[in-house]
């Protein structure tokens, strides 16, 4: 359990945008268009694995929307609609991000902008429902300094519906050798000071989880639009949740926890 933590904190680790070579804007590309997305791709490329692409990520943005109480369909339409650039193999990619790649991809979140080659390993289970996470939470969320790491990574890595199970069972070993790391901390942590990537990205799930779980849908939305006008995590999590401090919000996660034994 503890090696395929590790291989899946080291993807996710990874999976940051490059500015690169621009080398997409040069190449012919063949286009297919959903509600949602419009996905570039090489003329090689297979048009079954094109439709499979087409229709996961229309499958992950409706869950997400759901999961998430998005409503503003619009903003991802005509126009708007995200971009999923395949490139022909994994070289192609590393030619157009300028670094070498042992991921499916990268992401431009402000962008809407996913790039990746054929049958990356896990792109489909993870990369693209991880990254469509974190573009439609900030979506609802803006792209303000307010949003902690945690928050976004647990937000994120809850719309891996296959692996959330793996998450829960591997932070529940986790913690019988560590202590998970108290929320007053967590919230300060940044990527630059994340130590204990093991225990930071399966707690921040299991807290998003609770939050998601165990309140009603209309209060994680309510929670996002309170982000969104400016106000710090703390002042949304106490207006929402009735948390005054981190510290209860850790009490009532606790709880949760020893309820599932």
């Amino acid at each position: 359990m503890r090696i395929k933590l590790t291989l899946i904190l080291l993807f996710f680790t990874g999976l940051i945008s490059f500015p690169g070579t621009l080398l997409y804007g040069k190449l012919d590309w063949q286009e297919h268009s959903t509600a949602h997305f419009i996905i570039y791709y090489q003329k090689d490329i297979a048009e079954e694995y094109i439709e499979q692409v087409a229709e996961k990520a229309e499958e992950y943005y409706y869950a997400i929307a759901d999961n998430l109480s998005f409503k503003r369909h619009d903003a991802w339409t005509w126009d708007n609609r995200a971009k999923i650039y395949i490139f022909k193999d994994k070289e192609q990619l590393e030619q157009e991000t300028g670094k070498r790649r042992w991921h499916g991809g990268t992401v431009a979140i402000r962008k809407k902008i996913i790039k990746t080659y054929p049958w990356a390993e896990g792109f489909f289970d993870r990369l693209l429902p991880h990254e469509l996470g974190h573009i439609m939470f900030h979506e609802l969320v803006g792209f303000r300094n307010n949003i902690p790491l945690w928050l976004d990574e647990g937000v994120a890595m809850m719309q891996e519906k296959k692996d959330m199970e793996t998450y829960s069972l591997l932070f529940r070993d986790l913690l019988k050798t560590s202590h998970p790391i108290p929320i007053e901390k967590l919230h300060v942590i940044t990527p630059r000071t994340l130590i204990v990537p093991e225990i930071f990205y399966c707690q921040s799930a299991s807290i998003v989880d609770f939050l998601l779980t165990q309140f009603e849908k209309k209060d994680f939305f309510r929670f996002s639009k309170y982000l969104k006008s400016g106000k710090s995590a703390k002042e949304a999590l106490a207006e929402v949740y009735d948390f005054d401090d981190l510290g209860q919000l850790q009490e009532a996660w606790l709880r949760y926890l020893d309820d599932l034994g």
